[in-house]
Parts: C-alpha cells; sequence; structure tokens
C-alpha cells in the first residue's frame, strides 16, 4: 500500500479522452518534445498529447521561429489552444500563438496557481509531484506489487487508497514510531529527516513548498506567488516578434542568426563588417571564406555578393597581390563578365579612376561581343569629362560587336549623350537612327523621352507629328496620344492638350474611313 500522492495522480490521468475535447479549447500542459518542426505538447491531467508546429508559434510570419522552438525545453509548462481533432488518426493539433489568448486566460491560471500555492495544512502537502528518481520508482513498483497480491480487483485499491487517506495528522512526526515487521526487511540504512514537516512526494522544478506553519511561511508563500505571476507575465510576450529587427551585438548573435539562415549574404556581411569594425580583418576573411563553403551551391547569387564583400574588403585592407588573387577565383567560380565590371565599379566607387579605366580595358579586351561593357566603360569616360574618349568608343565598339546589336549600341551612347555630354549630338544620333529605321516604334519613344527631359515642348510636338504621321496600327497610335496628352499636361498648355484630342479624333476617323474604302 502506497500512501503517495503522485500515485493518485497517474490514475486520474487516464480519465480524459479525446471526444472530453473540442476544437478551440484552451488547455494546460507540459512540453513532452522539442522537434526541428515544432513541439509536442502533453495536456496536463491526461495521456493525450499532440503536435504544436513551428508556425503555430508567433503571430509574426516574418520571425525565425527556428530560435523559438530552442527556447522550450522538455516539461516546460505551457497554455495552447486546440486548433483540430483527428479522431480517426487520433492526432490533435496546437496553437500557442499570442493572439489566441485573452488576459483573463492568464489571469485565472494565475488565481489557480495562487490557490494551489497556499497550504491548507502545515504539512503542506504539494499535488502537482515531479518524476520521481529511479530509487522511488522501485519502492512505487514495491509498493504497488504489494497491494496488487494483497487485492482481489482494482475496487480494492481503491478502498485502500481511500483508507489511505484517513490518516491522523496529529499523531507526532518528530518521533516516529518503530518499523514494523513489513517493512523491516528493507530498512533505509539513514533515518528520515522530519523536522521541517512531511510531503506525500516531491516538489516540482522551480516550486517553492513551505513546510512552516507559522505567519512568516505564509507571507513567504504570498511573495513567491507573486513572483510567478510576475513571471508568467513575461512569458506572454511575443520573443520571437523582434527577432529579425534586433541587432546582432557579438560574435554568438551571429552564430545563432546563422544557425537559423545559413544561406542568407546579408548576415554574413553584416557579420564580416562587424569583424571590421573591431580592427579582425583576418576573422573577416576566414568569415568569407566560411560563408562560401556554407552557402547551397544553388543560391549563385548570394555566393556572389559574398564575393563582392570580399573583393571591397581586400580594396580596402589587402595588397595588390591579394586582391588580384581574390578577383581571379571571384572570376573562376562566377560569372565572369559580371565579376570584371563589378570590380570595375568597385574601384570608380573608392575613387580610383585609373584602376577602374585599367578594369575597364581588361574587360572590353576579354568581353569584347558585349554591348553592356562597352556602354559602361563609354559611361566610365563620361562620368571624368573625357568626352572624346568616350565618343571613340563607339566605331570600337561596332567593329566587335555582332550586326543585331549595333542599333541598340548606338541608342545607348546617345542616351549617355543627353545625360552626360552633349545633348545636340544625342538629338543628331538618334535622328539618324529614326530616318534608317522608321518602323522602329521603340526608338521613336526613347527619342521622344530624351527630348521630354530637356523640357523643349515645341521639339517634342514636331516628334510626334512626325511619327503619326506614319502607318501604324490603332493599338500604336493610341499609345502615342496617350503619352503626348500627359507631357502637355506636363510640360506645355490646355491649348496643346485641345489640340491633341483634336488630332487623335482626326487620326481615328482618317483610319476608319480608310478601312471602308
Amino acid at each position: 500500500m502506497s500512501f503517495r500522492s503522485g500515485d493518485l495522480k497517474r490514475d486520474n490521468r487516464s480519465q480524459l479522452s479525446l471526444s472530453d475535447l473540442s476544437e478551440g479549447q484552451k488547455i494546460d500542459g507540459r512540453v513532452k518534445r522539442v522537434e526541428d518542426y515544432g513541439l509536442f505538447i502533453e495536456i496536463e491531467g491526461s495521456k493525450l498529447s499532440g503536435l504544436c508546429h513551428k508556425s503555430e508559434l508567433s503571430d509574426n510570419k516574418d520571425a525565425d521561429v527556428t530560435l523559438a522552438l530552442r527556447s522550450f525545453r522538455e516539461g516546460d509548462k505551457v497554455k495552447a489552444v486546440i486548433l483540430s481533432i483527428d479522431q480517426e488518426k487520433r492526432r490533435i493539433s496546437f496553437g500557442l500563438k499570442p493572439s489566441y489568448f485573452e488576459e483573463k486566460d492568464f489571469e485565472q491560471e494565475d488565481s489557480e496557481s495562487e490557490s494551489e500555492e497556499q497550504p491548507a495544512e502545515p504539512l503542506g502537502v504539494v499535488d502537482d509531484a515531479e518524476e520521481s528518481d529511479p530509487a522511488e520508482d522501485d519502492e512505487d513498483s514495491e509498493d504497488e506489487a504489494d497491494d496488487d497480491d494483497g487485492a482481489g480487483s482494482d475496487n480494492d485499491s481503491e478502498d485502500d487508497e481511500d483508507a489511505a487517506m484517513d490518516v491522523d495528522f496529529s499523531m507526532d512526526l518528530q518521533k516516529p514510531s518503530g518499523s514494523t515487521a513489513a517493512t523491516s526487511a528493507r530498512t533505509p540504512e539513514e533515518t528520515l529527516n522530519l523536522e521541517n514537516g512531511f510531503q506525500w512526494s516531491a516538489p516540482q522544478p522551480g516550486e517553492d513548498v513551505d513546510m512552516e506553519s507559522d505567519e512568516d511561511s505564509n507571507d513567504e508563500g504570498q511573495a513567491e506567488s507573486k513572483k510567478k505571476k510576475k513571471k508568467r507575465k513575461e512569458i506572454e510576450l511575443d520573443l520571437t516578434a523582434d527577432m529579425h529587427t534586433k541587432v546582432p551585438e557579438s560574435n554568438a548573435d551571429f552564430e545563432r542568426l546563422l544557425l537559423g539562415s545559413p544561406n542568407s549574404s546579408y548576415l554574413w556581411i553584416q557579420y564580416m563588417s562587424f569583424q571590421l569594425q573591431i580592427s579582425e580583418i583576418d576573422k573577416a576573411r576566414e568569415i568569407a571564406k566560411r560563408a562560401l563553403k556554407t552557402i547551397n551551391f544553388r543560391e549563385e547569387q548570394e555566393k556572389l555578393n559574398v564575393w563582392i564583400a570580399l573583393l571591397n574588403l581586400e580594396n580596402v585592407y589587402g595588397t595588390d597581390e591579394s586582391l588580384e588573387s581574390t578577383f581571379k577565383d571571384a572570376a573562376r567560380h562566377n560569372d565572369s563578365k559580371t565579376v570584371h565590371l563589378r570590380m570595375a565599379e568597385i574601384f570608380e566607387q573608392s575613387d580610383k579612376p585609373e584602376k577602374a579605366e585599367e578594369q575597364f580595358k581588361r574587360t572590353v579586351k576579354k568581353f569584347s561581343q558585349s554591348s553592356k561593357v562597352w556602354t559602361l566603360f563609354a559611361e566610365h569616360y563620361l562620368k571624368r569629362g573625357m568626352l572624346e574618349e568616350a565618343r571613340k568608343l563607339l566605331p570600337r565598339s561596332l567593329q566587335s560587336l555582332e550586326k543585331h546589336k549595333h542599333l541598340k549600341t548606338i541608342c545607348k551612347f546617345a542616351q549617355l549623350e543627353y545625360k552626360m555630354g552633349d545633348p545636340e549630338r544625342g538629338k543628331t544620333i538618334f535622328e539618324g537612327i529614326v530616318d534608317s529605321h522608321p518602323k522602329r516604334w521603340d526608338m521613336w519613344s526613347i527619342y521622344i523621352d530624351m527630348e521630354a527631359g530637356q523640357g523643349d515642348i515645341m521639339s517634342i510636338r514636331n516628334l510626334f507629328n512626325r511619327v503619326l504621321a506614319l502607318k501604324m496600327t490603332s493599338h500604336k497610335a493610341k499609345s502615342f496620344f496617350k503619352k503626348w496628352l500627359e507631357l502637355e499636361r506636363r510640360l506645355g498648355d490646355e491649348e496643346g492638350q485641345a489640340d491633341v484630342k483634336a488630332k487623335a479624333i482626326e487620326w481615328t476617323q482618317r483610319a476608319a474611313g480608310t478601312s471602308e474604302s
């Protein structure tokens, strides 16, 4: 026969079944197991358990819930909501999002815990029992075995437990009586110390059990209950909400974030920058190399970002030899043309125009078939005010490029003239394009946009009259009239707007008359 309250509690656990639960019901439970995909929660007072998927931990969709999972431990008390119950598969789905709960849910829990913590008797019997140690389990099993041998049915055992509760609490616990014949067979070597009272089972972790009956013990119990109330309110806060906004402040913070997002070049580059701020240049290089090994090979853009960051690091803190070596490695592991152009851009941003020019010369020599390379080289010269050198690149590029790329390249050079060179020269180039390719509506549109940038409304009207005089579809004509009207509203006047509307009607009537004839 056992007087342990833990035995009574184990009997009560099996009373709750799936039919007693309903969707939307709020329950108290304990974390049974923590997995990468969520938490397994066991309902308190039963053997029923279910899964809370990691997506049901936080209301913040952008939060890294992987970090939230690591904050849970087996045995933690939680309050959950039943989201769904599958009777056939006997599965329960839980939710822990703060939006599922109201303040009164936790106030009710606080009041219950306060009533439980205040002892009704000086002995302070504790209801919630911790999992017993192996030695206690052995004693329990022996006690239960004795019960089973002595009782013919479960009803007998229940009667024994009822009888066990009729204990005379007035007995003198300070002077225990001698051991009986049943217990003499396994007399403990150490005597039981009962100076602070007796309890039926071991206390729960973090649960303070007051075994004294004086007024001081009651005051301490009330203080402990207030602390627990405060702790529960802190747990209510959504700890995952600021995970993606909090700035890492140490190596440990970065390492923890990278465990959840190992393919994020943004985090890796931030980590490198953090090391550079504390003058750990070699450590920053090691982090970059580690990032290139860690990021998945399919994440090409993420890897390229880290390579560019490493090139910037070598450009500022390294030597010419280390920069050249890193550049060659980057060109070998990524798109070579992209790396060449980004290297030239790095030199431009770091106020090294001579090195940028040299890099562009290497690039146009290696990728002479690329229109983009020639136009970026011309843009570099124009930024430095070297107009003649930029203009000499156009005939050189046309000699190297394939014929179908000529028109696009000439158009790009004309746009550069409008933006950074001589607009009249750009206008001359565009006139040559529209004269030789009058049906290229895209070239007409770019030409008009460039002229609109100059703010000359008369030139714009002249261009629209010329292009609308050409034969085109009604759909294309509509787009040109619409664009003309918008420019008149922005740069012209009401008279010009009325003129555009009249010409649009006239064009439509003329097109309709042509189709009828």
